[in-house]
């Protein structure tokens, strides 16, 4: 597994990298592959009728039910995982820049917060 994520990321033109690098990627490919897996019992519960019971072995996974998961795991996260558009970026970053800066003070020592944000005030 990891061989393979450090060829995918040579090919991608990334060669210097922390190993801890390549265990968060494992990390992530399993989550995500025991995340498929789970929606794939899922599926075979709803294909045969079944109910998911945890005292009871789960149904066998076929290659259809798998199929529908990974479908439902990639549409899921091209629907909450999008990108705004560079419109959308650029009028929310007009928006938070039409806001003026509060005034630094023009005295010595390090410029605190008001009383009214500090914890101790």
């Amino acid at each position: 597994d990891s061989e393979r994520i450090v060829n995918i990321l040579n090919s991608m033109g990334v060669n210097d990298f922390d190993n801890r690098v390549v265990q968060m990627l494992r990390e992530i490919l399993h989550r995500f592959n025991v995340d498929v897996f789970k929606e794939a019992v899922w599926a075979a519960h709803q294909r045969l009728g079944t109910k998911p019971d945890e005292e009871k072995t789960n149904p066998t996974v076929e290659l259809d039910d798998l199929k529908l998961a990974l479908e439902m795991k990639v549409q899921h996260a091209q629907e909450y995982a999008q990108r705004p558009d560079a419109e959308k970026l650029e009028e929310w970053a007009k928006a938070k820049n039409a806001c003026p800066l509060p005034n630094i003070p023009n005295r010595p020592g390090i410029p605190l917060p008001q009383e009214r944000f500090c914890l101790n005030a």
